[in-house]
C-alpha cells in the first residue's frame, strides 16, 4: 500500500515543473500583458535642467557639481558652438562664459559645454535664467527657467518594493514539497508503528 502513495507523490511533483515555469507574462497575449510592472529605480535622480530655443541656437543649462554647466548647440544642424561668448543673469547669478574673456569665467570643456561655478544654485527653488549669446557671427538672447527640486525622502512604497518577494510559482514548489515530505514521513513512522 504504501508504494502506490510514494509512486503518487513522485507523478505529482513531476507534473508540476510546466506549471512552476508559467507567471502571468505566459499567459498574456500580444499586447496584453498582464504582469506587474518593473519597479521604478529608487535613487536615481537626474540633475536639474532647463532647455532654451531660437531660430538660431538651442540651449541646454544643467546645474551639475555645484556649476552651472551649458551646451549650445546650432538650432538647424545640431552642430556644438565652441566660439561663444554665453553671459547668465538671474537673481542671484551673474556670470561669462567663454575662451578669452578674464574674471568670473568658465571654459568649453572638452565635449563642447561651458561651466560657471555657482554655489548660487543649490537652494531648491525656481530660477528665471537670461542667456545672451554671442558668436563670431552674430547673437541671440534665450531664456528660461531652471527649478531645482527639494530633496525627496524615500517613500514607504519605493522600500516595499524594494524589498525581495518569493514569486508564487517558486512558493508553490516550496510548500508541494515540504507537503510531500510530511506525507513521507508521516506514513513511514505509521509503517514503523505497525510493524513493531
Amino acid at each position: 500500500m504504501k508504494h502506490w502513495i510514494f509512486a503518487a507523490a513522485f507523478a505529482a511533483l513531476w507534473c508540476l515543473p510546466p506549471v512552476w515555469s508559467l507567471d502571468s507574462s505566459a499567459a498574456a497575449h500580444e499586447g496584453h500583458d498582464h504582469s506587474q510592472p518593473p519597479p521604478a529605480l529608487a535613487g536615481v535622480t537626474l540633475s536639474p535642467r532647463m532647455e532654451a530655443r531660437s531660430a538660431d541656437f538651442e540651449l541646454v543649462a544643467a546645474v551639475e557639481n555645484g556649476a552651472l554647466v551649458v551646451w549650445l548647440d546650432r538650432a538647424i544642424s545640431n552642430q556644438p558652438v565652441s566660439d561663444a561668448m554665453i553671459e547668465v543673469e538671474g537673481g542671484v547669478l551673474k556670470g561669462v562664459m567663454s575662451r578669452a574673456v578674464s574674471g568670473k569665467t568658465a571654459t568649453p570643456d572638452a565635449d563642447v559645454s561651458y561651466t560657471l561655478p555657482t554655489p548660487a544654485l543649490t537652494a531648491p527653488g525656481d530660477y528665471p535664467l537670461v542667456f545672451a549669446i554671442t558668436t563670431p557671427d552674430g547673437g541671440d538672447l534665450l531664456n528660461g527657467t531652471l527649478t531645482i527640486p527639494a530633496p525627496v525622502a524615500p517613500s514607504v512604497a519605493t522600500l516595499v518594493s524594494a524589498t525581495p518577494t518569493v514569486p508564487p510559482p517558486m512558493l508553490l514548489m516550496v510548500v508541494v514539497l515540504a507537503l510531500g515530505f510530511g506525507l513521507a514521513w508521516w506514513y513511514r513512522r505509521k509503517a514503523s508503528r505497525s510493524t513493531s
